[in-house]
């Protein structure tokens, strides 16, 4: 017996078709009797999640003569995405170039460079996913671009690279809330001018969070660099500005440069600042105006007026020992000093409390 079914649609009474994914898949061909044989075939299923459809398989038989109907139930359980990068007829993986605008619909991980931009005036969303490497730095590079402009890389999760992002020779491009962590470098940028740094977070990089070099008028906002190596370096980099940036806790230095030429900012927090100055502070200092190690609290007094906070009773300006560019700071006894106050501070501080005492 010979059972035969060719690519294409299988006819339904109603409905929408099903249509086999296995080019002309022949099964149990020169069977003698009484013989079996089983086969999977794959089909895509089109139609509502919980749609049920009677599949039908026709086998023609040497030795009865005639054709025997067999029929299998086929549940739609979900709808099926190819995972990468997708643009809606294409879907990038790591390894690829990415030549059109596309989003991300699941983590990759990959063990050289993932994503390499291949064109102007596009955007590449990770959309709140992840792409991993391996770890084993070499030249590899969560993403890259070389010689781009007008590109947007954002919402992306990056871990574990030689850069997370590396944009070189490379103008008026945007990279705009993503996390680059635990990398060799966070973000970097070679030779590339008026680019838009922005929201991003490069933290536990061996080396440095931001890295510009011969990288001039671009603008660096809002972004946190923390327990790095370096915070954020310049070199040979001019014009730039670096405005309301959290930079804390790096090994070495928080801002480094080997000349800060005519590059400034302002509302930045860091402690050690290698000569930065933010605009706004007075003649004969430097540093930024922001400044990382400030008081914790410590005693029921605290505890009470964290609560008094919580409850709407206070604002952040009328407590005690309010920080201007730290406004939650001084209350802030678990996670990040910049995070504002929960419940979980005031539960954490009264334990302490006890403990003490």
């Amino acid at each position: 017996m010979t059972g035969e079914f060719g690519k294409g649609i299988i006819p339904m009474n109603n409905g929408t078709p099903f249509y086999t994914i296995n080019n002309n898949p022949q099964i149990c061909s020169n069977m003698l009797e009484n013989q079996t044989c089983n086969k999977t075939w794959q089909v895509n299923a089109t139609g509502a999640v919980g749609k049920t459809w009677e599949f039908f398989t026709i086998f023609n038989s040497s030795l009865a003569g005639s054709s025997q109907t067999g029929k299998v139930n086929i549940t739609i359980i979900g709808q099926y995405a190819h995972c990468g990068c997708d643009n809606g007829t294409y879907n990038y993986t790591c390894g690829e170039i990415v030549m059109k605008s596309c989003v991300m619909n699941c983590n990759l991980i990959y063990n050289s460079t993932c994503f390499t931009v291949g064109a102007n005036n596009i955007t590449i969303n990770g959309n709140g996913y992840s792409i991993t490497g391996d770890g084993n730095w070499g030249g590899d590079n969560g993403i890259y671009a070389n010689g781009r402009t007008n590109v947007i890389i954002k919402n992306f999760n990056i871990y574990n690279f030689g850069h997370g992002i590396y944009v070189y020779s490379s103008n008026n491009n945007n990279i705009d809330n993503n996390t680059a962590n635990s990398n060799g470098r966070g973000i970097r940028l070679d030779y590339s001018s008026n680019n838009i740094i922005i929201n991003n977070t490069a933290n536990n990089n061996t080396y440095y969070g931001f890295y510009l070099d011969s990288s001039n008028n671009n603008t660096i906002t809002n972004n946190t660099a923390n327990s790095n190596d370096y915070g954020i370096y310049l070199s040979h980099s001019s014009n730039n500005k670096l405005n309301s940036n959290f930079v804390c806790g790096n090994t070495n230095l928080d801002f480094n440069s080997n000349n800060w030429l005519s590059s400034n900012g302002d509302n930045n927090t860091c402690d050690k600042s290698d000569n930065w100055k933010d605009s706004s502070m007075p003649a004969g200092t430097i540093g930024c105006k922001g400044k990382c190690q400030i008081n914790k609290a410590k005693d029921i007094f605290d505890v009470v007026e964290m609560l008094e906070y919580l409850s709407g009773q206070k604002n952040s300006t009328q407590l005690s020992n309010y920080n201007n560019y730290n406004k939650y700071g001084y209350y802030k006894f678990v996670g990040n000093n910049s995070d504002d106050i929960n419940l979980s501070d005031a539960f954490a501080l009264i334990n302490k409390i006890v403990i003490d005492n």
